[in-house]
């Protein structure tokens, strides 16, 4: 039976044999598929950051999740996928790891383990039906279900006693959701959703590499290169990410590459970049804790 864990908790990644015992023809628990770009990590002792009880789904609404935690900074690499580059945090079921209670003698995982053969026997990358990739993002409606209002709200005591944050932070967020949900907001707002009206969103080019300094625009530049949906050549600028406008970040990497959520299939993008530890923290999605990086065009930002 899988182990509750909590925020804090230590925990090792279980070996390789006794994961795939737990899995499904797809190489599943509970449809949440164990991919390539984990094996490195078996062995291993990390910390829980996060129980996931809620993740927003780019296709429907928020849904929730059991037995599933984050750990700490442990993203996909994409490259058991063709190198997507979305790096999206790695979800892990409770049955793929057990408590570092005492030291243990288990194999460490190899980080070119993806390279390896024999997890094609088990672990799906490819949908061969829907001609798709096949990954957590991909799978992500499968792998959560659907709550009620009313079941929305029982998920917030579930935020609180996980460990996820203070009943004060909870309360907080659900009324920023709230907020959100049901009014226009302010500026000042946590949740605030900029747009512009332009019919043809521009193209800027800073040709930005890993390590450059940046400084994010101001709300009304930003706005100036925004369609009325609030995006610049079909990629959102999300109502989380006003409150970063005016501070000095750091480009982690290029974004070229990512695959798409709803279909499955890769998308090629330009002039695009992911900024280091700049991560959607769910304010504006009930809480959601996938934790994804923010996607910044670069007409969004000065090269500093």
């Amino acid at each position: 039976m899988a182990h509750q864990f909590k925020v804090g908790d230590r925990v090792v990644v279980r070996p390789y044999d006794q994961i795939i015992s737990s899995l499904d023809k797809d190489g599943c628990t509970q449809r949440l598929p164990f991919m390539p770009e984990m094996l490195q990590f078996y062995g291993r002792s990390f910390t829980v950051r996060t129980i996931v009880n809620y993740v927003c789904v780019e296709t429907t609404d928020i849904r929730a999740m059991t037995k599933t935690v984050v750990l700490d900074n442990l993203f996909c690499t994409g490259t058991a996928h063709d190198m997507c580059q979305k790096a999206c945090t790695l979800l892990w079921k409770s049955d793929w790891l057990q408590p570092d209670v005492e030291p243990v003698a288990v194999e460490t995982g190899d980080p070119n383990a993806n390279s390896n053969l024999q997890w094609k026997n088990h672990l799906k990358t490819w949908d061969e039906g829907k001609q798709a990739y096949f990954c957590q993002s991909t799978n992500m409606r499968g792998a959560s279900f659907a709550l009620s209002f009313w079941g929305k709200l029982q998920y917030v005591i579930k935020e609180f006693l996980s460990g996820n944050s203070s009943i004060f932070t909870t309360i907080k967020k659900f009324a920023a959701f709230i907020r959100f949900k049901f009014s226009t907001g302010s500026m000042n707002a946590e949740c605030f959703t900029v747009k512009g009206n332009l019919q043809k969103t521009p193209l800027g080019k800073l040709g930005l590499q890993a390590g450059d300094m940046v400084e994010v625009k101001s709300i009304e530049e930003i706005a100036a290169t925004l369609d009325e949906h609030g995006k610049n050549r079909g990629l959102l600028f999300t109502p989380e990410m006003h409150k970063f406008c005016g501070q000095k970040l750091k480009v982690l990497q290029r974004l070229e590459n990512m695959i798409s959520e709803a279909d499955g299939t890769m998308v090629k993008l330009t002039d695009t970049v992911i900024l280091e530890n700049v991560l959607c923290h769910g304010t504006c999605k009930f809480g959601c804790s996938r934790q994804l990086p923010h996607y910044w065009r670069e007409i969004w930002l000065w090269k500093l």
